[in-house]
């Protein structure tokens, strides 16, 4: 690719599906002053891309998908002065990455994913010149205000011409190890926060607010107990009460069942006979007829 037009001194592929760029992209445009690829598919730069093109000025490889920057990326570019990562998915600057590049006054890493930044990493670049605007883009990030980017943040203090907003985008601390400083302070500002990232301990109205928290804690679990506690008791008492009335049930049925076999038994007690198994001798007088009587007279 370019083999043909080898004396290119401007480049724009933007908006393509490229997702890689290749160590050879740019070996037959050796005199590329300014690339643009913005809005591609960008996530990958293999070693030495950029190398081929020693004289490049310009990169803008804004809106694609890289998540790291490599202390490889513009090694070496000595006339790079612009470079455009904004709205990338960072969230890694290896130590050195913008370092010992002596032109660079433009950098633009808005709206990535950028926590913090190695303490070397703009080493002997942006250096000031008369006349010449500096500018470092850094808004749009969750900034973690702790010790390691206290550096940053007192760079920027002292070089308080370099232009870190953009328009609507204030770069702002969105966490911190101890509330200090709080969150949405301008990276620049000055705070007073202690250099220890080691947790304060709770004094006053937040230790009278953690004591609340407990005691509401403790009063919670306390209420469930005996809610779980009532709910237990009434379902012993529930299942007693089923086991009396089956009982009860079952004696019921018992009584019933004693009357009916009573009530089917009597006929064979009044049916019974008595009649003698065999013929019993018994002596009696001789019987009388009327006449043999003897007659007794009355006078």
């Amino acid at each position: 690719m370019f083999r043909y037009i080898g004396q290119l001194r401007t480049l724009g592929i933007g908006e393509t599906p490229i997702s890689v760029i290749p160590s050879n992209a740019f070996q037959y445009i050796p005199h590329l002053i300014r690339l643009e690829m913005s809005e591609a598919a960008v996530d990958t730069i293999e070693r030495g891309a950029f190398q081929r093109t020693p004289q490049i000025q310009a990169i803008v490889l804004n809106k694609n998908r890289l998540s790291l920057v490599r202390a490889d990326f513009f090694q070496g570019l000595n006339e790079l002065y612009a470079i455009n990562l904004g709205g990338n998915r960072l969230e890694q600057v290896e130590p050195l990455s913008f370092a010992n590049l002596p032109a660079l006054s433009n950098l633009d890493i808005s709206f990535n994913q950028l926590q913090t930044l190695p303490e070397n990493t703009f080493l002997n670049s942006f250096i000031p010149l008369p006349n010449e605007r500096r500018v470092m883009f850094v808004c749009g990030n969750p900034w973690l205000c702790d010790s390691a980017l206290e550096w940053f943040r007192e760079y920027l203090r002292e070089n308080v011409d370099i232009d870190i907003d953009k328009p609507g985008c204030t770069a702002v601390c969105v966490r911190s190890i101890n509330g200090c400083p709080p969150e949405g302070t301008p990276l620049r500002a000055v705070d007073f926060c202690p250099t220890s990232d080691q947790a304060l301990p709770l004094t006053g109205s937040a230790l009278s607010l953690v004591g609340w928290i407990i005691l509401a804690i403790i009063m919670t679990i306390l209420l469930i107990s005996i809610c779980l506690m009532a709910l237990v008791k009434y379902g012993m008492s529930h299942r007693h009460k089923k086991q009396k009335d089956h009982e009860a049930l079952e004696d019921e049925q018992r009584i019933v069942s004693s009357s009916a076999s009573t009530y089917h038994a009597a006929p064979s007690v009044i049916t019974r006979s008595y009649a003698p198994s065999g013929m019993i001798d018994i002596d009696l007088p001789p019987a009388h007829t009327l006449d043999d009587r003897p007659m007794n007279y009355l006078y």
